[in-house]
């Protein structure tokens, strides 16, 4: 949906530029760039906007619910913490394959493993 919001929003301003450009140097159809412009811009952009910000309140609530009548965190964080995590995280979670860095060993793709100093 994000692509959807980017998209519309710069073609959006690509006209409204188009129609500034166009007014200024007595273009024909300037007028019918500014209608596209704005029209991508409150009928495309904005609601989009609107309803991924509602889902993404809606997804924080339902997290924050779900660990708000926790009472033993130690159990929680006993856990492993790649598939449950004891407090909400509100990203979305990136799983796969990650690759080291910086040095010879880090040539390779890795499942799970995590980063440590001077460990081999």
């Amino acid at each position: 949906m994000r692509a959807a919001i980017y998209i519309s929003g710069i073609l959006g301003l690509v006209f409204f530029t188009i129609a500034c450009i166009g007014y200024l140097i007595d273009l024909s159809n300037y007028n019918l760039y500014f209608i596209l412009s704005f029209s991508l811009f409150f009928l495309a952009a904005f609601p989009l906007y609107l309803i991924e910000h509602f889902q993404y309140n809606k997804r924080k609530d339902d997290i924050l619910k779900r660990y708000k009548n926790k009472k033993d965190i130690k159990k929680e964080a006993l856990r492993d913490k790649k598939t449950d995590t004891p407090y909400p995280t509100f990203r979305n979670k990136k799983s796969g394959l990650t690759w080291g860095g910086g040095n010879i060993h880090g040539s390779t793709a890795k499942r799970g493993a995590k980063k440590g100093f001077m460990k081999h």
